[in-house]
């Protein structure tokens, strides 16, 4: 550590995870500096085993020309594309990136703006362009939504996104994700995951509302 910084070395790593539990940020130090050629090298070594590659991060939207030229290099593979994103940012705005990305699966972590300034500190006002947006484009892979039980909105977040989709939701797909502590740090360190009764309502609700595929995870 330098200056309270965890500084990560690569050749002397035995996976014990004692930078991460050091980190005051609650982040993995084990970064690396690679370029889209070099990740894509890596990505070929596994291309016997998988279909596609999908960017997260972070949040890989702030690195749109690093992320369409490993695309590009992964169709030309024969890959599927995938971004899983927390809609910061404007896909409108970046057409090559869409052209090169096969779809998007959308994190909507609140859709009240207040609640999701508390959660994320900005606003969703953008999340919710690019989920009508990706949606019309047939870039939307799947909308997701994290049920954290008393810190977010999930009755809210699908009942809004279904009338923001309108007809177009019968086509579209959301995934509910049992919020799960595992390697968590911080205030939701000791937080409970939903009950299979309490996901099972959601479920129900958001094929009511129209969703024309409900997965429940």
């Amino acid at each position: 550590m330098s200056s309270g910084k965890v500084l990560w070395a690569s050749e002397l790593c035995i996976d014990c995870d004692a930078c991460i539990k050091t980190c005051t940020h609650h982040a993995t130090p084990k970064t690396q500096e690679m370029s889209a050629e070099e990740v894509f090298q890596l990505v070929s070594s596994y291309q016997p085993f998988i279909r596609g590659v999908t960017v997260s991060g972070g949040e890989c939207s702030l690195w749109p020309e690093f992320v369409r030229e490993l695309f590009e290099l992964c169709h030309e593979a024969g890959l599927t594309t995938l971004m899983d994103s927390n809609g910061m940012a404007d896909f409108s705005s970046m057409p090559e990136l869409m052209d090169a990305c096969d779809g998007v699966m959308l994190d909507v972590k609140a859709w009240d703006k207040q609640l999701h300034q508390q959660l994320t500190g900005v606003s969703n006002e953008q999340v919710k362009a690019n989920l009508v947006w990706l949606q019309h484009a047939h870039k939307l892979e799947e909308l997701r939504v994290v049920v954290v039980e008393g810190w977010n909105d999930p009755e809210t977040i699908i009942e809004q996104s279904a009338a923001a989709l309108k007809d177009s939701c019968a086509t579209a797909r959301i995934k509910l994700i049992r919020f799960r502590n595992f390697g968590v740090r911080g205030v939701l360190e000791h937080a409970s995951s939903p009950s299979d009764e309490r996901m099972d309502e959601l479920a129900r609700l958001a094929r009511g509302c129209g969703f024309g595929e409900v997965v429940v995870s």
